[in-house]
């Protein structure tokens, strides 16, 4: 999406929530966005509290407003929380937006405040209840937006200590339970309390759910603000059940304990089939759960380890902005979808490359390797993928993008970006791919069409496609022997005998141009590249990342690329203290085309213009044949130059 960031900046709007304190980010908001919309840069105070109530729909005679917006560190790249009092605090935050470069993702914090109390609705007593901002620490902090941050980030952190300590002295009788406390007794399948009573408090509803699983006895719990905890606050007698294994009911194998079953399982492969995690729940309580259980433990796993993926999303913004800050030069580019009202806006697509895959292509064969592959989830999607091969014959990865679908639209937007900012200039580039009709329409576009730009089929699709419309046995073999000869003749023998075996053969191909697929007729456009088998085999290495949310997806492609790099530097490094000259796929070529040509006869005709004949060994029925080499136009007449 095209914006221009003089005149507006996008603003993501959280509100009816906690800011948390995280020991990653610094400090994030609990709930999701609430709003998205544009913000004039250049606003005053006033009309940016108008904005906010009349997009929120808060009543302003009830309520009012206090704003605060998240600033990160350059430091340590971590998050801290600004208020906004003031016609200078507004300046002072676009002045912020501005000078990081990208404006898109900027968050407000909005609390609502009772008129007349100045109570905070929200619970969390970090920020909510006794927290204020004083006016001449805004001052005298202004001229530095960072210090300021991290200044106002101490303020709230020393309040909700003191805060802490004052509940700790005047409830000295809780009792803190963890399910690793030794309150917890170790039964054969769970962990069994030995007795639960009220006023015992619980970090997380999930620990308490795990302690109270296995038996009928009930509790009534909720979350305090006070301590910010959940507090056992009635129960049904005293509870000193004993039972050591789950009963046959349903209701009693959860999810939850099902996922500390299988996590390990997860961990190494989180592609694994959930009939396998089937069997090892099975085998560890002794019950059959049905799917929906499995899959749902699954989740909870993943989730656990790689967040959710609703809050993926949130901070797939963060995760970019962090590679290009440390990765200077690399290219990432939206797209948005905005509703009726032009208000709100959601993702939609996000293409990225980065600068030292981008570099690294100048100095490969003019040859990408388009793909997509499915990105799993609640939230499915299509990764697209650009790659190109280096001199070792190695994958090179150079652009990514996830998109919604694979059609026209989604291909179209990502070449563009990938001419802009991989191929830049370059041309006589042959783009290899499946015969997608999305792909098809793009490649007839101005910026990768003939004659700058060239597109080739992959051939290994081709013929599956020529099988599926044919149904015979061996058609699939003779046509990849057919597209791969190199000279005319050749062709032409093995494509009558095709004719023969699949009359319909010539109807099939009548759309289909010779030089998009056939080797012979190519004129050395695909460097002698049939398959896209390099891009499949990318994604046959990320396949357990497509199953996890979308940042996790992205760092594992980011860590795939350092890993590229690294091996390449290795396998150079060795080569060089061989004394090797050229990369060893290029080495192994010359080496195996000096071997056949050790019986050839080499006659020169004319030394000015380097025009020589080769006369080929003769092997029995084969070899014998006279070829043209012309040294000066890298050709020959046998085809392979």
């Amino acid at each position: 999406m095209a914006t221009d960031s003089t005149n507006f900046v996008l603003r993501w709007i959280y509100i009816d929530g906690n800011i948390l304190k995280t020991q990653l980010d610094g400090v994030i908001y609990d709930k999701p966005v609430a709003k998205h919309f544009k913000l004039n840069i250049g606003m005053k105070y006033a009309d940016l509290c108008d904005v906010l109530f009349s997009k929120l729909k808060i009543n302003r005679d009830k309520y009012g407003l206090k704003l605060k917006y998240r600033c990160k560190n350059p430091d340590d790249l971590k998050f801290g929380i600004i208020p906004i009092d003031d016609d200078e605090d507004v300046e002072l935050m676009f002045g912020v937006v501005v000078s990081k470069g990208n404006p898109l993702f900027v968050e407000l914090y909005v609390e609502k405040l009772l008129i007349g109390t100045g109570k905070n609705l929200t619970k969390n007593p970090h920020v909510g209840v006794g927290v204020t901002f004083e006016n001449n620490f805004v001052e005298r902090v202004g001229e530095s937006s960072y210090s300021r941050c991290l200044e106002v980030d101490a303020i709230v952190e020393s309040r909700a200590s003191s805060e802490k300590s004052s509940f700790q002295s005047s409830s000295s009788s809780k009792m803190l339970v963890s399910i690793d406390d030794s309150i917890l007794k170790s039964g054969d399948d769970v962990m069994i309390p030995m007795e639960l009573r009220k006023g015992m408090l619980f970090k997380s509803k999930k620990e308490l759910a795990r302690v109270e699983s296995g038996c009928n006895w009930m509790l009534k719990a909720r979350k305090r603000s006070v301590h910010n905890h959940f507090e056992i606050m009635e129960t049904s007698g005293a509870h000193t059940c004993m039972n050591t294994t789950i009963t046959q009911d349903h209701s009693n194998l959860k999810s939850m304990d099902i996922a500390e079953a299988i996590r390990a399982q997860i961990l190494v492969d989180p592609n694994i089939k959930e009939k396998v995690l089937l069997a090892t729940a099975e085998d560890v309580f002794g019950y059959h759960p049905n799917r929906k259980k499995i899959s749902n433990a699954k989740n909870l796993v993943i989730e656990d380890v790689h967040g959710s993926w609703e809050g993926s999303y949130r901070e797939l913004p963060h995760l970019m902005e962090a590679l290009q800050l440390f990765n200077v030069g690399t290219k990432v580019d939206w797209d948005f979808k905005e509703n009726e009202m032009r208000e709100v806006m959601t993702f939609k697509r996000v293409f990225w490359a980065f600068k030292p895959c981008i570099d690294v292509f100048e100095h490969c064969m003019p040859i990408i390797l388009i793909d997509g592959t499915h990105h799993y989830g609640p939230y499915p999607g299509v990764l697209l993928s650009a790659m190109a091969v280096d001199g070792f014959s190695h994958i090179l990865p150079l652009a990514f993008a996830i998109v919604e679908a694979e059609n026209l639209s989604s291909w179209g937007w990502f070449m563009d970006r990938v001419r802009k900012f991989v191929a830049g200039r370059r041309h006589g580039i042959c783009i290899i791919s499946d015969r997608h009709a999305g792909i098809m329409a793009v490649m007839q576009r101005t910026g990768w069409c003939e004659p700058l730009d060239h597109h080739r089929f992959c051939i290994r699709h081709l013929a599956t496609n020529f099988v599926n419309a044919h149904r015979k046995r061996g058609l699939k073999k003779d046509l990849v022997k057919l597209a791969s000869q190199v000279q005319p003749k050749k062709f032409e023998l093995l494509w009558n005998q095709l004719v023969l075996i699949e009359p319909r053969t010539i109807e099939w191909f009548e759309d289909k141009a010779l030089e998009k697929w056939s080797l012979a007729h190519d004129g050395g456009k695909r460097f002698g590249i049939m398959i896209i088998n390099h891009a499949e085999s990318w994604n046959n290495a990320i396949i357990d990342a497509r199953n996890l949310p979308i940042t996790s997806l992205v760092r594992s492609l980011f860590e795939k690329v350092v890993d590229y790099f690294d091996a390449r530097r290795v396998e150079i490094a060795t080569q060089s203290l061989n004394g090797g000259i050229f990369t060893k796929f290029a080495t192994m070529k010359l080496r195996r085309a000096i071997a056949r040509a050790s019986g050839h006869q080499v006659k020169l005709f004319d030394r000015d213009t380097w025009l020589f004949q080769v006369t080929t060994k003769k092997d029995g029925l084969k070899g014998g044949n006279n070829h043209i080499i012309r040294i000066h136009e890298y050709t020959c007449t046998c085809g392979k130059w």
